[in-house]
């Protein structure tokens, strides 16, 4: 379950788009919470095929329940990271192949990193 947090509330002077008036208010830095699965914990890896870094799907489920967490790709470099999730918790990785070559690899038992 996502929330958001809210930032201050600024009073502009000039709207942002080009020839409408300005509203008055809105609101400054908006960010996103993971309020259920948030925490200050990081999962951290490479994706290599072959020993070749590479860009591939990798999502993180909870071990216990099964459920999906969240999803990423990894970048050209095979680098990819789940940060702010909790550190109470156990996960597995799970990297697919969107090309179908190779089955998909798992990485079971994984505990977060204090961020």
């Amino acid at each position: 379950m996502a929330g958001l947090i809210l930032g201050e509330i600024i009073r502009l002077s000039a709207s942002p788009i080009i020839g409408a008036p300005a509203a008055g208010f809105v609101l400054g830095a908006i960010m996103s919470r993971d309020i259920q699965d948030g925490g200050n914990g990081v999962i951290e890896g490479t994706i290599t095929i072959n020993t070749v870094p590479g860009s591939r799907r990798v999502r993180l489920f909870d071990a216990r329940s099964g459920r999906l967490i969240r999803e990423t790709w990894s970048a050209a470099n095979g680098a990819y990271a789940f940060q702010h999730i909790d550190r109470a918790r156990d996960y597995f990785v799970l990297a697919h192949d969107y090309l179908e070559i190779y089955n998909a690899v798992v990485a079971d038992n994984v505990t977060p990193d204090p961020m």
